[in-house]
């Protein structure tokens, strides 16, 4: 009989799953000057200046919507989106039904023609970690009764 209670105690503690919460994390902003893809294939904003390129590395890009002084469509390459801004943008959003929103400011106004690289990557969150309490439990009375309680939080 105890041998039973220990090994379904034990099997309860190994079916308790835990999960964790995904976020993006800006990993690096660089300036790209010997890339000469804004020159090669130029896009003109609205005012006939010529685009900064934003190449943003992260996996899965099409699973990405950015937002922001954007001109035209996004093109996306495995592993990359390449995103054409107006020169003088701040910041991008970056958004994924996955991993929520992401606003990034610019450590520098972006220049025309210039290419730069935003690098992402998928962090763990602690705080949003599946925590899992066993306390054992033993009372006295006529008989000694003992077990444990399992909590996921």
């Amino acid at each position: 009989m105890k041998l039973h209670r220990i090994l379904l105690m034990g099997a309860m503690l190994l079916c308790t799953i835990t999960s964790f919460a995904q976020e993006l994390q800006v990993v690096s902003f660089q300036r790209l000057d010997r890339d000469l893809l804004a020159r090669t294939q130029e896009r003109l904003d609205l005012n006939e200046d010529p685009c900064a390129i934003v190449r943003v590395s992260v996996p899965n890009a099409k699973d990405y919507i950015f937002e922001g002084n954007i001109i035209g469509e996004v093109n996306y390459r495995p592993g990359e989106a390449i995103i054409y801004m107006t020169k003088g943008s701040r910041n991008l959003t970056i958004k994924s039904d996955r991993f929520g929103s992401l606003k990034y400011d610019f450590s520098e106004r972006l220049e025309k023609q210039v290419v730069y690289r935003l690098t992402l990557k998928l962090i763990q969150s602690e705080a949003n970690k599946t925590r899992t309490l066993i306390m054992p439990v033993a009372g006295i009375g006529t008989s000694m009764s003992y077990g444990a309680m399992i909590g996921v939080v």
